[in-house]
């Protein structure tokens, strides 16, 4: 058995009407070959049995945490388990994603060998909604990377960076401090809003040779669900988020946030003529053009490589609402 004083992880899991899922997933946790840590799961106001499936896992073992809370969103959820996190090191998982056996001893003994750094991170394994496994993700490199490393070869290019926050052991004082300054409204884009502003701040991380997180395509998802229409308050609050905690005078930033801005915008509007009526669309694509913090980057001249995607942002730019609507069956 295993009997803690202060865990070396804090595990949060948002948990959201996954009761299909939610089984794997904490056992997953729960059957760690390393078990010094604490498992803290969030009910974000879950309408079907999640609150009493994760119940009965708290009642069950000590190192487990329920939190219930009126639903605000994965941001919300993910900051309601800080605030009561005590582990060293905190790490994210999805409600319906799971862990390798050995995950926490993967990243514990990477972080025994390098206690001063505040990220580690690993591969991944991809997989259906019935957890077939349909790819592996790792990196061409292993190990400590230094600041000079970051600077030069991650900074000056972000959009190469995993951006997700699974997959990832932060420092709990990193993580906190990044989560808090995401808006509950960014429901899109959440994890870039906490893990690219990191990269700026921090000297070193480890990466581990070793795929550990298994991530689940729920078509439940927000991002996956393409018939549903994005929040538009969420992507202005991405969007400023990013401008006021990155330098854009170092790292060719401007030039980076320029394209992720115009990608995001495009994504954007493509949700709106994918869930509305073509006129109905128009018009929320008109009026977010219109915002001026959007305008700023899509009338910045920087060269987009990718032919879709160029295509468009020149519809964007020009205005073709039509061209758009046409682009929705590509997306």
């Amino acid at each position: 058995e295993c009997y803690i004083t202060m865990a070396l992880f804090s595990v949060i899991v948002p948990m959201y009407n996954v009761e299909k899922y939610a089984k794997q997933c904490i056992e997953s946790i729960l059957n760690q070959s390393f078990c010094d840590f604490e498992l803290i799961l969030v009910d974000d106001g879950a309408k079907d049995s999640t609150p009493q499936i994760i119940d009965e896992y708290a009642k069950k073992d000590d190192r487990v945490k329920v939190i219930h809370k009126k639903n605000g969103g994965v941001n919300s959820t993910r900051k309601a388990g800080g605030k009561v996190a005590t582990g060293e090191y905190i790490m994210l998982v999805d409600g319906d994603d799971w862990m390798h056996p050995d995950c926490l001893q993967k990243f514990a003994e990477a972080i025994k060998g390098h206690p001063t750094i505040q990220l580690f991170l690993s591969g991944c394994y991809y997989a259906t909604d019935n957890g077939e496994i349909i790819k592996r993700e790792s990196y061409e490199m292993s190990g400590l990377l230094n600041e000079e490393f970051i600077r030069n070869s991650i900074c000056t290019r972000f959009s190469s960076f995993p951006q997700s926050v699974w997959a990832k052991a932060y420092k709990r004082e990193l993580y906190v401090k990044f989560q808090n300054r995401v808006e509950d409204c960014i429901t899109v884009g959440e994890d870039i809003s906490i893990v690219v502003p990191m990269l700026y701040v921090i000297d070193s991380m480890y990466i581990l040779n070793d795929s550990l997180y298994f991530y689940r395509y729920n078509p439940e998802s927000i991002t996956k669900n393409k018939k549903k229409e994005w929040p538009t308050e969420g992507l202005l609050a991405r969007v400023k988020l990013l401008e006021e905690n990155l330098d854009l005078t170092k790292y060719n930033l401007d030039a980076q946030l320029t394209a992720y801005v115009s990608h995001a915008t495009i994504n954007q509007c493509l949700s709106y003529f994918k869930a509305n009526a073509y006129f109905v669309a128009r018009k929320k694509c008109k009026e977010l053009l219109d915002n001026n913090l959007i305008k700023k980057y899509i009338n910045k001249n920087v060269k987009v490589t990718d032919k879709k995607e160029r295509l468009a942002k020149f519809a964007l730019k020009k205005r073709f609402y039509l061209l758009m609507k046409l682009y929705t069956y590509f997306w």
